[in-house]
């Protein structure tokens, strides 16, 4: 089965569940994007050969750019339409195009479990998936009690707006007191 297929069903059931069994009046929802990994070094470097690439190790600067890579952008437009079609207001929190650019933000090999054969080949060993503490996951915990901090003192969860989007921009408006914006139908702050 195609993997985007599989999501798709996967959130569909979770959406059909929430649905059917969320009081509103009681409850809110939240829903977290994917946490991105960085083992493909063509996602951040289009120079990168099968003679060159390498995962995280070594990286230490964050990628450049505002955009999401082709893998999660096809993610991105199932979560948007599973949550757009939902009739419980489901609050998105997309951490993944924020954590998409944090390639250097990884314990690599620095673990400290690492034998010394896997330590001589990082390519191998590095870990890419997993985060540093303290460190990005920290940031998507701020900014979901910023969310939760700034709606429980407005009152106002009517609307199943993006919480935190590419680069956290609506965090950062509410902040400043300035009216959220809802989803346009594509997904995107209108």
């Amino acid at each position: 089965m195609d993997r985007l297929v599989a999501m798709e069903k996967g959130l569909r059931t979770w959406a059909n569940w929430v649905d059917s069994n969320v009081d509103i009046t009681r409850t809110r929802v939240f829903f977290q994007s994917a946490s991105p990994d960085h083992y493909n070094p063509n996602e951040w470097s289009a120079a990168a050969t099968a003679t060159t690439a390498k995962n995280c190790y070594g990286e230490t600067e964050p990628m450049k750019g505002t955009t999401y890579t082709s893998t999660y952008a096809d993610q991105m437009g199932v979560v948007n339409e599973v949550i757009r079609e939902m009739h419980v207001p489901t609050y998105l929190m997309d951490i993944t195009m924020l954590s998409e650019l944090r390639k250097d933000g990884h314990p690599s090999i620095y673990r400290g479990d690492f034998s010394p054969s896997q330590r001589a080949n990082p390519q191998k060993s590095a870990d890419c998936s997993h985060w540093c503490l303290p460190g990005l996951p920290d940031t998507w915990n701020e900014l979901f009690y910023t969310v939760l901090a700034l709606y429980s003192n407005s009152g106002n969860f009517n609307h199943p707006w993006y919480i935190v989007d590419n680069l956290g921009w609506h965090v950062a408006e509410w902040s400043l007191g300035i009216v959220s914006r809802e989803m346009d139908s594509q997904g995107s702050p209108a």
